[in-house]
């Protein structure tokens, strides 16, 4: 059975979701400094939110380098799976 490769497109999707969300980090990070305590309160759920999403396509991104064969440095190593003894 031949596995199918991840498109390298769809990599780049999930890098630009990341690094937009890790800019959206910023203005939550400064509202955090406000002196209304309600406002720190909707900034603490919005931070909350944000690292959530960042480890979501952090991982996902991690899983789809890791996943594909043809990218990185892994693809060098001869290496079958499952592992079998001649």
């Amino acid at each position: 059975m031949r596995a199918v490769g991840i498109p390298g497109w769809f990599v780049w999707i999930f890098l630009v979701l990341f690094l937009w969300q890790v800019l959206g980090l910023f203005p939550v990070i400064h509202r955090l400094r406000e002196a209304n305590s309600a406002l720190r309160f909707k900034a603490r759920l919005d931070l909350l939110e944000v690292v959530g999403s960042l480890l979501l396509f952090g991982g996902s991104l991690l899983s789809f380098m890791v996943g594909n064969p043809g990218s990185g440095s892994a693809s060098q190593a001869s290496c079958s799976w499952p592992l079998s003894t001649p």
